[in-house]
This record gives C-alpha cells, structure tokens and sequence, in this order.
C-alpha cells in the first residue's frame, strides 16, 4: 500500500497570490476606531487625475452640548428644540472649543455636537430609549471642493463590539444632513461606527473622506429619565 502526501493547496499557491486571496476576503469598509473612544475623527485624501494625492487626518472636539428631552426616535438634525430644558450649549464664536466628555461617555438627554476640519457630527439619545439618532455634516471647506454630489456609503457600526447590520447610504449634495439611527442601544451601549463618503473634484479628482468614532451612550449620572 502507498502512502502518498498531500501538500497544502495554500502552500503550493505563490506569494502573490496567497496576499491578494486575503485582500479580496477583506471587508471592503471596516468598522476603524481610534486607539480610546473618540466620537469623532475623519481622514481625508483627494487624489488628482495625475495620480498624486494628500490626505489629512483631523480628530473632533465637542462644540456644544445642551439639555434636551428628545423622543425615541428623534432625527439628530437638530436639537429636540420643542423640549429643551436648559440649554447650555457653548458656542464656537463666543468662546474656544472644549474637550470631549471624558472617557467618551455620552449622557441621555442631551444633544452633543462634535467638528473637526472636515465635518460635525451630532448625536443624542433619550433617557431610557432604545435608539440613538446621529447626523453628519460636511464642513464648508469640503463642500468647496466638490463637482457634484456626495456619495455616502452605507454606515458600518458595531454594538457592544457586535457588528450590526450597515445602515442605508445615500447620494446627496454636500449641504445635506446625512442621518441616522443606532436602533436597539438603550442606555450603557457602547457604539463604534466608520463612514466613507466620497465625491469628484476639479481636475477630474476624488475625494475619500472616512468617518469614525466611539462612544458610550451612558444614563444620567443620577439614574433618572429628566436631567439632573
């Protein structure tokens, strides 16, 4: 009887082609978070027909929080201004930005806005809810540079460290509010979430601006579904 050995069909597969089986079994959008929860930073790289690109990498700061009461499902646009109970919001005109909740703990009940050079993002979540609702904007800079539209990709998000399923992207023009929802999260939820959103430039360049953060959306530190 012969005993013939089998050798590995990976191992008999040349270098090149063992690397590029693992980049195409790659995810084409990962979920990417910075190093500790940062709810926002983004990394921009434009490319021009010639081949040559730049890209930049900006981390976000809180530019105002208030005191809201918002529903469930309320859209992170803006504000539930209807609800506001005491707005504390700082402004960047009157005064310098401020640092991020330490830790990257969000409290129920209030409507935070981050901005880097690139975008603002937004994000609130009601005391006791199930959702947390999110908005991103392009800055004024990034809007000056688009020929077009902006093409979001759908949203890739994990909760609790579990991958959910990726929310809708959208074509719009830059000014748009892109939105959305992080169902399922009641309080103590820890999100990480990584966009992509791209556009063409004069010269016939493209414009990759990635998106992404982490936080936890924590309850009031006193337990209770108002302010305190």
């Amino acid at each position: 009887m012969r005993i013939t050995k089998k050798r590995s069909v990976l191992w008999t597969l040349p270098l090149g082609a063992v690397l590029l089986s693992i980049t195409l079994a790659a995810p084409a959008h990962a979920v990417t978070t910075p190093d500790a929860d940062v709810p926002l930073s983004s990394t921009l790289t434009i490319t021009q027909a010639d081949g040559t690109s730049k890209t930049t990498t900006s981390t976000g700061t809180l530019q105002s929080v208030q005191d809201v009461t918002p529903a469930d499902d309320v859209n992170s646009d803006q504000p539930a201004a209807a609800s506001v109970q005491s707005s504390r919001a700082v402004s960047a005109a009157a005064a310098p930005a401020v640092a991020g909740p330490q830790g990257a703990k969000l409290l129920c009940n209030k409507f935070y806005k981050f901005s880097d050079a690139n975008l603002s993002y937004t994000v609130q979540h009601q005391c006791g809810g199930s959702t947390v609702p999110w908005g991103i904007k392009l800055s004024p800079a990034d809007c000056a540079t688009v020929v077009g539209d902006v093409v979001e990709a759908p949203q890739h998000w994990t909760k609790n460290g579990a991958t959910q399923k990726a929310q809708s992207g959208h074509t719009e023009e830059c000014v748009y509010q892109f939105h959305g929802n992080y169902s399922g999260s009641p309080d103590g939820t820890h999100i990480a979430y990584s966009g992509l959103y791209t556009w063409r430039v004069k010269g016939n360049g493209t414009a990759t601006l990635q998106v992404y953060g982490s936080f936890t959306a924590k309850g009031n530190r006193c337990g209770s579904a108002t302010s305190c």
